[in-house]
């Protein structure tokens, strides 16, 4: 299987007898170096050998009737059309935030980290959040025989300011990119957006040296983020953009519980530096999350309230998620593959 996340894509052959938590082989390609799929699985086959009859390819994109157009990369997809180049017997698309809600269930108490603590309603839904690249949002739904994982494109819907700050922030997005979208805001490329915001407001913030380092760089997240988790004194601007990233994550983790009634349970799928295992970041969520009103406050009273943070164990590593959801994703059974909202 495949897990395609806009800048990257990993390719992995899972081993049968160990299951999603071990491959065989895997191998990480830049996707911008491709002009499609087909040439990257083929490299990939070509240098770590066997010959697969089945291949599932999570991507980051709606898809439809076994088709897809990726979100941020010129890529048009065809279950059918891939089998045939592939050589294989079969092929599905899934939404990758469908794949990663299809690994949801199986995780093991030590690949989580409590962020809220609780007691999830037993077979209820189930919400799961994963700033990356963009921001990407899914769910689950009990259907009497296991869980459904279906995708959403919730990323992209407005966002909306909870303060005066935010207010200015929806603000400069709207005038820079015509529409202000949550994963403009808390999602890999938002780290610059916001730090950029905040600068406009206050450059003397920002140190000579600083912004010299940032400006050699092509992209300034891990830089951002670095300084504001180690360096924040002497980093206002970089440790203000980590403050509104996670309190919009959180604001937005808990209109995604809202609109599923997730009682079930919440996972952050942390694939942004921003969140690491920081106690600040689990509060900071936590309290955004009770700010939505009282569904959310009753919530977190009672059941319904517990709230996970994905850790990183190894089959955990940016994108293995995905890919291990693949891995366990039922490819005989149709119905797993094309649910979309």
């Amino acid at each position: 299987m495949c897990s395609k996340r806009s800048a990257r894509s990993s390719t992995a052959r899972p081993a049968k007898e160990s299951g999603p938590r071990e491959f065989l082989a895997q191998q990480e390609f830049k996707s911008s170096d491709f002009a499609g799929l087909t040439p990257i699985v083929s490299t990939f086959l070509a240098k770590t050998g066997g010959k697969p009859t089945s291949a599932c390819f999570d991507v980051a994109g709606p898809v439809s009737g076994g088709r897809a157009h990726l979100t941020n990369l010129p890529w048009d997809l065809e279950e059918a059309a891939l089998a045939s180049e592939l050589d294989l017997e079969q092929v599905t698309l899934p939404n990758d935030l469908q794949a990663i809600a299809h690994a949801t269930p199986h995780l093991l108490p030590s690949e989580t980290v409590e962020i809220n603590a609780g007691k999830a309603v037993t077979r209820a839904p189930i919400a799961v959040l994963a700033p990356g690249t963009g921001l990407g949002e899914s769910f689950l739904i009990w259907t009497g025989d296991g869980y459904l994982a279906c995708s959403s494109e919730g990323g992209h819907t407005d966002f909306a300011p909870t303060n005066h700050v935010q207010a200015g922030l929806w603000s400069y997005l709207t005038d820079r990119f015509r529409h202000a979208a949550y994963e403009r805001v808390c999602a890999g490329a938002g780290v610059q957006n916001v730090y950029d915001y905040l600068r406009s407001l206050d450059s003397s913030s920002e140190s000579a040296t600083f912004a010299a380092s940032l400006q050699a760089e092509q992209d300034r997240t891990p830089s951002i983020l670095d300084a504001a988790l180690n360096d924040a004194d002497n980093n206002p601007l970089a440790a203000q953009t980590l403050r509104i990233l996670v309190d919009v994550w959180g604001a937005e983790a808990g209109n995604l519980a809202l609109k599923v009634i997730a009682t079930g349970g919440r996972l952050s799928r942390r694939r942004t530096a921003a969140a690491g295992d920081s106690a600040l970041a689990g509060r900071r969520i936590h309290a955004r999350f009770h700010s939505q009103g009282p569904v959310c406050q009753h919530a977190d009273r009672g059941a319904g309230s517990r709230h996970h943070g994905q850790r990183r164990p190894p089959w955990c590593r940016p994108m293995r998620s995905a890919a291990s959801g693949a891995a366990v994703n039922p490819l005989a059974n149709p119905k797993y593959c094309s649910q979309t909202l």
